[in-house]
């Protein structure tokens, strides 16, 4: 199975990037190809991406607290989004690994890019003066 990870360095704290990460009605404000986040039952919810609005994608979320991970496994591709963050000088340090199925190993670009830009939205709406994380 291939495997990827990009990283960055958010500026604002671990505690604030957390509350964003881990909660799955939130991931519209961060992942890049998600429009919006239905919850549903026993860890998973279902996330409508961008251009795709009648395509449900049932989502199935693990985060920890301890650690500070979060497991977003796309249930239709088999895709696993493993988060980790990290306290870092500059705030907090945010590492996307990808574990991607070898049935969708030819999509490894295309997620490589949603993870960079993922990472970028985050980067900037957890930021000190950034949106509002309402």
């Amino acid at each position: 199975m291939p495997t990827f990870r990009e990283s960055i360095v958010c500026p604002a704290p671990p505690a604030r990037v957390w509350r964003v990460v881990h909660d799955p009605e939130r991931f519209a404000e961060w992942m890049a190809d998600t429009e919006r986040v239905e919850p549903g039952e026993g860890g998973t919810v279902t996330r409508y991406l961008h251009g795709w609005p009648d395509f449900p994608m049932p989502t199935r979320v693990h985060s920890r607290a301890e650690g500070a991970r979060v497991v977003i496994s796309c249930l239709v591709s088999d895709v696993d989004f493993r988060v980790v963050l990290a306290p870092d000088p500059a705030g907090c340090a945010v590492e996307i690994e990808v574990v991607v199925p070898d049935a969708e190993a030819h999509r490894e670009g295309d997620l490589r890019a949603l993870v960079t830009a993922s990472l970028v939205r985050l980067a900037e709406r957890t930021a000190a003066g950034g949106a509002p994380l309402g």
